[in-house]
C-alpha cells in the first residue's frame, strides 16, 4: 500500500534514504528561473520557452546536464576519423584516404596521375585543342572553334507603325497601355507576362443586354422612353403618326422666339406634344407625343393629380404606410375582418340574399366563404347541421372555405343571440342564471312596462316584506308586524328538559331527586354538567392538588430493574439516593442512545450527556471534495487529524493547519480523484 503524499514533504536537516530502491516517476523543480542560495548538487529544470533543459548547480554556477555549455565532454569518432576513447587521454587518428591516384578522362586531364600521399591538390583542366576566345564555342569533338554563320536581326511588327529590325545591340521594351500590364521574370524559359488590367467581363443590368461577356461585346439599351407613340407634329404643322419614329423631331411650338402652336394657347389637351428640348441649330422645338406615359419620368408631383376619370392598373401590393394599396390586396385585408353576406333560411338551409348563387352553408354544394365572413338567420330552423336556430342567430366562418368540399360543422362558429335573455333556456323554466329577471308570483308588469313588486299578504302568497316593523315586532304569518305574546307557556325541549315559568328543569333520568352532590369530589376530573336534588346544575372542573406535605415516611423500592433506591433515615428528614452496587451488569454494550445526568452548576439543571461520551474521545469526521476549511466545533487545538482517501481507503498526507479552536484547514498541491475523508478526535 503506497502513502500518498498530496503535500511538501519540507526535510529540516535530514537526508531522505532510499536504501537502494528506486525514486519512481520523480520530478525535479521546475522553474522559469535560476533557485537562489543554492547548494553544491543541487538541480532544477528550466521551463522557459527555447531553454527546457535540466541544470546542477556545481558550487560555483549553474551548469547545463546537456553538455552544451561546459566545453567537451566526450568525443565521437566521424567518418574517416578513429578514437581512443570517450574522454579522458584520447588518440584520434586518420582511418580514411591514405593516398590520391587520379587519371584523365574524356575531355579532361588530372594532376597528378600517379599516386600521391599527404595534403595532396588535384586539378583539372579541358584536353581540347585550338584557342578558346569569347568568339569560339567547343564543339562536340573537343576543339574550340567558331560556329558557321551569324546572328543578323529579327523584325518587331505591330498593328499600326512600321516595322522595326532587331539587330545585335538592340533592346525592345513591352510597355504596358490602357488596361494592359506587362511583366518579365527569369525562368527556362523568360517569361513576357502580358495581363488584361482593365474590363474583364460583362453582365448585363436593368434595362441593358449584352451579346457576350468578353471579347468584342456589343451593349445595347433597352430602357427607353415607355410610352405608346400617338402622333408626331413635323415642321410647321405637319403631322405624322405611328408608333417606330425618332422621339426628337421638330414641332412647330412657341419657343425661343419661334411662332406658337395654336394649341398653345389654350389649356393642354389629350393630343397636346410633351416638350423634350430645342435644336440649337435651327431654333427649332423638338417633342413627341406618347400616351401611357410612365408617370416617374415626369418627377415627383407638385401638386394633386387627377386621373380624369381612368383606373391605375397593375398596381404592386403596398409595403409600407404611405404606399398606395390595389382592390385585391384591400380585398384580402378586410377578410380577416369579416364581411356581412346577407341572411339564411334555418329551415331550407340555404342562403337569402346572394342571388342567382346562393346556396348552403353544409353539405357537398357548399359556398365559398373568406375567413370571418358571416349571416344573420331569417328563418327559424335546425338545417344548418341539426342546430336549433333562431332569428337573430349568427353564422360565422372560422376559415376560408373552398365551395362544394363539404365543410365539418367546425368551421363555423355560432351565436345565439338570445341565449342569455331572461327567460330562456333555464333549466327551471325561469329567468337565465345570471341574468336579472322577475318571477310572477312576486311581481307584477304595468300595461306600460314597468315592474312593480307585491306585498307579503300572509298565508301561502309570496311578496317582498311590508313595511312597518321594528326592533321589538316580527313579521306574523297573517303580514302584519306584532309583538309577541308573553304566555309563559311551557314547550317540551327534549327529554330531561323542561320549562316551567322562567325556570329550567333538567332531569338526567327523568327524575329530579338522582342527581350528583354539589359539592363533589369526584377523582375522575372530568368536565362533567349534573343536576343537583335541588334542580340545580352542577358542574365538575378538574382540579389539581397543589396542597404540599412534609414526608412522614419513605419506604425503599427497587420497582425499576435497573434502577435501587437508598432511603436514610425512614421518616423525618428524608435523604434518597441510588444503590448500583448491587444491580445485574448488562449484557451489551453502551450504545449511543444511553445516557447519564450531569448537574448544569451555570443553568442550575440537570443535563443528559451521551454515556459514549464518557468511555469515547470526543471526535469528528467529514467528507471533502476540494481543498478548504473543515470546521469540526470541538472547541480546541489539542485536536489529532488524520487523512484518508475516501475511495482507495489509503491513508495520505496533506498540510493540515490549525486555524482556530474549532477549525482546520486542508491544502496541497494536487487533489486525489477518490475525494477526502477528514477525521478529528481531542486529545
Amino acid at each position: 500500500m503506497a502513502i500518498n503524499y498530496y503535500c511538501s514533504i519540507a526535510l529540516q536537516g535530514s537526508n531522505l534514504e532510499f536504501n537502494k530502491n528506486q525514486l519512481i516517476q520523480p520530478v525535479m523543480e521546475n522553474s522559469a528561473s535560476q533557485p537562489t542560495t543554492p547548494v553544491e548538487g543541487q538541480m532544477y529544470f528550466d521551463t522557459t520557452a527555447g531553454d527546457k533543459t535540466m541544470y546542477f548547480y556545481n558550487g560555483t554556477a549553474w551548469v547545463e546536464m546537456d553538455g552544451s555549455g561546459s566545453g567537451v565532454s566526450s568525443l565521437i569518432a566521424g567518418t574517416g576519423i578513429g578514437v581512443s576513447a570517450a574522454t579522458g587521454n584520447v588518440t584520434v587518428s586518420n582511418t580514411g584516404v591514405l593516398s590520391v591516384n587520379t587519371s584523365d578522362g574524356t575531355y579532361i586531364d588530372l594532376t597528378p596521375n600517379a599516386a600521391t600521399t599527404g595534403a595532396v591538390t588535384v586539378t583539372a583542366d579541358l584536353s581540347a585543342t585550338g584557342t578558346p576566345s569569347n568568339n569560339t564555342f567547343l564543339r562536340g569533338d573537343n576543339v574550340w572553334a567558331t560556329p558557321s554563320g551569324s546572328y543578323t536581326s529579327w523584325s518587331l511588327e505591330g498593328d499600326t507603325g512600321a516595322a522595326v529590325d532587331i539587330t545585335d545591340g538592340l533592346r525592345v521594351d513591352f510597355t504596358g497601355g490602357t488596361g494592359i500590364s506587362t511583366a518579365v521574370s527569369t525562368a527556362t524559359p523568360n517569361l513576357l507576362t502580358i495581363t488584361n488590367t482593365g474590363v474583364t467581363s460583362i453582365v448585363a443590368g436593368t434595362n441593358v443586354t449584352v451579346s457576350g461577356a468578353t471579347g468584342a461585346v456589343t451593349v445595347n439599351s433597352t430602357d427607353q422612353f415607355q410610352g405608346t407613340v400617338k402622333s408626331v407634329e413635323v415642321g410647321a404643322g405637319l403631322v405624322k403618326t405611328g408608333t417606330a419614329v425618332d422621339p426628337i423631331i421638330s414641332v412647330d411650338y412657341g419657343v425661343n422666339g419661334l411662332i406658337a402652336d395654336a394649341g398653345t394657347a389654350s389649356a393642354a389637351a389629350a393630343d397636346d406634344a410633351i416638350l423634350i428640348g430645342v435644336d440649337a441649330s435651327n431654333n427649332e422645338v423638338k417633342s413627341v407625343q406618347f400616351v401611357d406615359i410612365p408617370l416617374s419620368i415626369l418627377g415627383p408631383p407638385q401638386s394633386n393629380v387627377g386621373f380624369n376619370s381612368k383606373k391605375i392598373s397593375s398596381l404592386a401590393n403596398g409595403t409600407s404606410s404611405n404606399d398606395a394599396v390595389n382592390l385585391g390586396q384591400v380585398q384580402g385585408l378586410v377578410a380577416g375582418v369579416g364581411l356581412f353576406k346577407g341572411g339564411y333560411n334555418a329551415t331550407s338551409g340555404l342562403t337569402t340574399d346572394l342571388g342567382a348563387g346562393n346556396g348552403s352553408l353544409d353539405g357537398a354544394s357548399n359556398i365559398a366563404l373568406d375567413l370571418g365572413d358571416f349571416f344573420v338567420v331569417t328563418t327559424g330552423g335546425t338545417a344548418f347541421y341539426g342546430v336549433t336556430l333562431e332569428i337573430g342567430d349568427t353564422i360565422y366562418a372560422n376559415q376560408a372555405i373552398t365551395a362544394s368540399s363539404n365543410p365539418a360543422q367546425s368551421v363555423y362558429t355560432v351565436v345565439i343571440q338570445d341565449a342569455n335573455v331572461a327567460g330562456e333556456g333555464a333549466s327551471d323554466g325561469a329567468t337565465q342564471k345570471g341574468v336579472a329577471g322577475f318571477d310572477s308570483a312576486t311581481f307584477s308588469v304595468t300595461s306600460n312596462g314597468f315592474v312593480t313588486s307585491d306585498i307579503y299578504g300572509g298565508g301561502s302568497t309570496l311578496g317582498v316584506v311590508p313595511s312597518g316593523g321594528t326592533s321589538t315586532t316580527f313579521l306574523k304569518g297573517n303580514g302584519t308586524w306584532a309583538v309577541p305574546a308573553n304566555d309563559n307557556t311551557q314547550r317540551a325541549a327534549g327529554i330531561g328538559l323542561s320549562l316551567s315559568g322562567n325556570t329550567l328543569n333538567v332531569n338526567v333520568d327523568g327524575t329530579n331527586s338522582v342527581a350528583a352532590n354539589a359539592s363533589s369530589t369526584t377523582a375522575s376530573r372530568t368536565y362533567k354538567v349534573q343536576v343537583d336534588s335541588s334542580d340545580k346544575l352542577v358542574v365538575n372542573v378538574p382540579w389539581v392538588d397543589t396542597n404540599t406535605q412534609n414526608v412522614t415516611s419513605v419506604a425503599a423500592s427497587t420497582t425499576n430493574d435497573e434502577l435501587g433506591v437508598i432511603v436514610s433515615p425512614g421518616t423525618g428528614a428524608v435523604k434518597v439516593g441510588l444503590d448500583i452496587k448491587g444491580l445485574t451488569n448488562l449484557t451489551s454494550d453502551i450504545t449511543n442512545s444511553d445516557f447519564v445526568v450531569v448537574y448544569d452548576a451555570s443553568t442550575d439543571k440537570n443535563v443528559k450527556t451521551p454515556v459514549r461520551n464518557l468511555v469515547d474521545p470526543v471526535r469528528f469526521a467529514a467528507t471533502i471534495t476540494s481543498y478548504g476549511t473543515v470546521t469540526h466545533n470541538l472547541g480546541s487545538y489539542d485536536v489529532f487529524v488524520q487523512l484518508f482517501d475516501n475511495t482507495t481507503k489509503e491513508t495520505i498526507h496533506a498540510c493540515v493547519d490549525r486555524t482556530s479552536t474549532n477549525a482546520v484547514a486542508i491544502s496541497g498541491n494536487s487533489f486525489p480523484a477518490g475525494d477526502i475523508r477528514v477525521l478529528c478526535s481531542l486529545v
